[in-house]
């Protein structure tokens, strides 16, 4: 994993080895070191090859040559008699390596024993969040204004500097463009500190009641009703949605779960958020949505075609101020993934006829559930959606951007980690499931929106917010407290 590669590489980095100050490097066309001869210890000499694997990508980036940890088939490096050098690596690497430079200078660290000067260690730290491109700074505000147009952010721009720069960075760019946009930074600091001194208490108002939409799986489910092998094997968030409901509920919040159907398609499921929306409306009730993943654009779906009637007739608008959200890592425009399943038709087919056979989904549709969330898709339903959402809506989008030397999204399903591992070089830097910024509602759709970064994949709870770690009951109850008080308030719910 990349954590665990970078503690290897802290104590090869720290390793005190007397060498000659000279190394030879060789670098590609971006100005990429991507092999380094040097002396180590009693004389002899090294080569490192850094590459960053792409079928492997998280596991390694770095290659002594060394016949256990190379990449080349075993009868080549027997050929070579284990003592490859850089010149010898031209013909057989991936990698274009463009010719050699002598560097001398001060050398601070080093890596399998030669020794590096501070421009080679950042390099290679670069290689192993997936850069191609050097970068002479790691401070990520100083790149967006590259790519980006003023106020937007654009899958396009997320796509190219990931490219450049690899997942992790582009992913920390994304999150100073965020708190670079009107209001965000100062939204989260005013957040963290009525946090730390848990001064934010009270009710919503009477007549104020939360709905919460569930994502992919749609049932609601709790922690406890997830089966203890399948928590001992991973990819299983240390919260649900269920386990939200109820932490909203111990709180004293006027709320109520809609359970959608479980990997269903989009319009299989909108009506249910529908009706549940036009139940608490004709009761009185102004509503607080809560909703996650897919369920955002189920949510979105229901309060368009509430509206959409109303208009129909002939009924004022009575829901502009009477409707708000608060999305968590919504699918607003699709996601990759989905494309990858609903191209591949044979596989899309294929699922879709075991499942009906086995009985395994309520629908026998969780493969055609996927395949509706494409990118083409999703983006079209939200533009024919858009003008019968409320604009004036108040926004607030909560986004889990992955801490930069954590690439390895630890809680991802095996198959969807999979999918990470080998198709992300053809995608942007994502949260395990979905590309920014694609699970924001942006600011020029809805004036009132706010964006918040959590330190945390898709699932959000798995990771902390503000420092504050989501996944401890008592610590997330407090920070939802604070936010959905918070949010009522600037929302004049209260």
């Amino acid at each position: 994993m990349l954590k665990s590669t970078f503690a290897l590489l802290s104590v090869l980095f720290s390793m005190n080895v007397h060498a000659s100050d000279e190394i030879r490097v060789y670098r590609d066309s971006n100005n990429m070191p991507r092999c380094i001869e040097g002396k180590v210890k009693y004389g002899a000499r090294q080569s490192v090859l850094l590459r960053w694997e792409e079928t492997d990508r998280y596991e390694r980036f770095v290659e002594a040559f060394l016949l256990e940890e190379s990449f080349v088939p075993r009868n080549e490096v027997q050929w070579f008699g284990g003592q490859l050098r850089c010149s010898d690596w031209k013909s057989l690497s991936r990698i274009d390596l463009m010719g050699e430079s002598t560097e001398v200078g001060k050398h601070t660290s080093t890596l399998f024993g030669i020794e590096l000067n501070e421009e080679l260690k950042s390099a290679v730290t670069q290689i192993s969040m997936g850069g191609n491109v050097f970068r002479s700074t790691s401070e990520p505000a100083s790149f967006f204004s590259e790519f980006a147009k003023p106020g937007t952010y654009a899958l396009e721009d997320n796509r190219a500097l990931t490219r450049r720069y690899g997942a992790a960075f582009s992913a920390e760019i994304y999150r100073a463009w965020i708190n670079a946009q009107p209001g965000n930074r100062e939204l989260a600091l005013d957040l963290f500190w009525k946090i730390r001194k848990d001064s934010v208490h009270g009710r919503l108002a009477p007549d104020v009641r939360i709905l919460v939409v569930d994502g992919f799986s749609g049932g609601l489910r709790r922690i406890e009703d997830v089966p203890a092998e399948e928590r001992a094997s991973g990819g299983v968030s240390p919260a649900l949605m269920g386990d939200l409901l109820d932490d909203l509920v111990s709180l004293g919040f006027n709320t109520q779960g809609i359970k959608t159907k479980p990997y269903a398609r989009l319009d299989h499921n909108t009506p249910i958020v529908e009706q549940a929306l036009q139940d608490s409306l004709n009761e009185g009730k102004r509503v607080i949505f809560v909703s996650l993943s897919r369920g955002v654009a189920e949510t979105l779906g229901a309060i368009a075609a509430v509206r959409a009637k109303a208009r129909t007739q002939g009924l004022p608008d009575q829901y502009e101020d009477r409707i708000a959200l608060i999305n968590l890592s919504g699918l607003v425009k699709g996601s990759v993934i989905a494309d990858f399943v609903r191209n591949r038709s044979l596989l899309w087919w294929i699922g879709h006829m075991i499942q009906r056979l086995t009985g395994r989904s309520e629908d026998g549709n969780t493969i055609l559930g996927a395949g509706d969330l494409t990118l083409q898709h999703v983006s079209r339903r939200y533009d024919a959606l858009l003008p019968d959402l409320p604009q004036n809506m108040a926004v607030w989008n909560l986004t889990g951007i992955v801490p930069k030397f954590n690439s390895r999204f630890r809680d991802l399903r095996p198959a969807w980690e999979a999918f990470s591992r080998n198709h992300q070089p053809s995608s942007g830097a994502h949260d395990g499931f979905i590309e920014y910024p694609l699970t924001e509602l942006p600011r020029a759709d809805f004036p009132r929106a706010r964006t918040l970064s959590l330190d945390s994949t898709h699932f959000l709870v798995d990771g902390e917010f503000m420092t504050y770690d989501l996944s401890e009951t008592e610590i997330r109850r407090r920070v939802l407290r604070t936010i959905i008080l918070e949010f009522a308030r600037e929302s004049s719910f209260l």
